[in-house]
């Protein structure tokens, strides 16, 4: 295959994998920061587009970018995904979102983070959520298998869009929430890995009020740079907006670039 037919290949699969702010109600930026496990950097993108005709007219972009870098006992990393697809005369999906975390490592195996994130989601109805927190973090490898625990303790500030036809049309909500992560990978052997990744978010005056999420994926180096993934994900909020679903889940297979030194 020639260069540029293996980066068009590229530019159009590796979408496949990355996040999309309108299928989950909680992003995973924690296996994200964790696949640095040195001091360095590491860089990932991915850009999506898509056209089909005839029968209907489906047109779709997306793409995503983040970095991470590992200093001493400091870490930081920052992302970024837009999606967008219109089905014949109707947008059916349409968000932004912006991650920000850093964490300063402690002495047995201890740390702490704290992140800000923004969110824009036409499919679950967000017109703007500003997400702020900080807490602790345990985490342990031993041989080939590692695990991870954070609980955080965060400020959420979330605006409903606007629809006069539904109830909580523009409505706000500011709600103290506990974010609890518990991570973990295993490597099989030198090339396949698997890694399974679950949050829950309760409110803090009421633990019935709460968001799930879980998502696991097997990947395969096939070389340097380039990884074969299939990952699967389910999300579950409790009070979601009017008219959106309370269950959420998604199946995806695809191609991973990265850049590490």
């Amino acid at each position: 295959m020639s260069r540029a037919g293996f980066l068009f290949v590229v530019a159009n699969v590796i979408a496949a994998v990355m996040p999309r702010t309108g299928h989950a109600a909680i992003f995973d930026a924690v296996s994200f920061m964790d696949g640095l496990t040195e001091p360095g950097a590491t860089v990932e993108a991915g850009l999506e587009f898509s056209l089909r005709g005839g029968n209907t007219t489906i047109r779709r972009a997306g793409g995503a970018v983040g970095a991470a870098h590992r200093r001493a006992d400091w870490a930081g990393m920052i992302w970024a995904s837009g999606d967008y697809e219109r089905a014949a005369s109707e947008t059916v999906s349409q968000g932004v979102l912006e991650h920000l975390r850093v964490r300063r490592f402690l002495p047995h195996d201890f740390a702490w983070e704290g992140f800000i994130q923004h969110e824009y989601d036409l499919l679950q109805r967000i017109r703007t959520r500003m997400l702020i927190g900080s807490g602790p973090r345990y985490a342990r490898a031993v041989s080939r298998f590692s695990v991870a625990v954070g609980a955080l303790p965060m400020y959420e500030f979330l605006r409903i869009d606007d629809d006069p036809t539904l109830a909580d049309s523009g409505q706000q909500f500011q709600e103290a929430r506990l974010s609890v992560y518990v991570r973990g990978d295993v490597a099989l052997d030198d090339r396949v890995q698997f890694d399974l990744n679950s949050y829950w978010q309760p409110r803090f005056d009421d633990w019935t009020d709460a968001r799930l999420s879980a998502n696991a994926g097997l990947s395969v180096a096939l070389n340097r740079w380039l990884t074969l993934a299939v990952r699967g994900s389910v999300a579950w909020d409790q009070t979601p907006a009017v008219a959106v679903e309370t269950l959420d889940y998604r199946v995806s297979t695809g191609l991973e670039v990265s850049w590490s030194r």
